[in-house]
């Protein structure tokens, strides 16, 4: 297996139809598809049950139809973004370390913060270019697809 350098463009790669218009991508968001998969098992349970009136009930076969396709679709993609990172699972996780590092450095450190020593027009300046997002984001979709911890307040330094 050939070692390709994974690059910043590659994170594109983790995005399927399903995250159309969203921020990242639907495996980052657990929560929200373990609320998905309870609302659909209650949907599905309430048609078994005979709970829906009769004159709603086509109407909510069609949106449980829906509802697992769609259910379907965010399990295809949390498997394509362990497969993405199986396929080279080393440069994954160097480019995860390096984005860490990067974010590290560009954090203010919890000593400026508390002594609120920071300056306000480096960190409104960094906003601005949008570096500090764009890595924090590639950080947690990398860390999201290799099932480890995304929380980017832990990289923050102590000094």
């Amino acid at each position: 297996m050939a070692q390709n350098k994974v690059n910043p463009k590659d994170i594109s790669r983790f995005y399927t139809e399903v995250d159309k218009g969203s921020d990242k991508p639907a495996f980052c968001k657990p929560e929200h598809k373990r609320l998905f998969d309870e609302e659909t098992a209650t949907l599905k349970k309430a048609l078994k049950s005979g709970l829906v009136a009769s004159h709603r009930v086509m109407a909510q076969e069609q949106n449980l139809r829906e509802r697992e396709e769609r259910g379907d679709q965010l399990n295809k993609s949390e498997h394509q973004a362990m497969g993405i990172i199986a396929e080279d699972p080393d440069g994954w996780k160097k480019r995860r370390a390096e984005c860490a590092e990067e974010i590290s450095r560009g954090m203010p450190s919890r000593k400026e913060v508390k002594d609120r020593t920071i300056n306000p027009f480096m960190n409104l300046r960094r906003e601005k270019q949008g570096g500090l997002q764009a890595l924090k984001k590639e950080y947690i979709i990398i860390s999201r697809a290799m099932g480890e911890d995304a929380n980017v307040s832990f990289l923050q330094r102590d000094k």
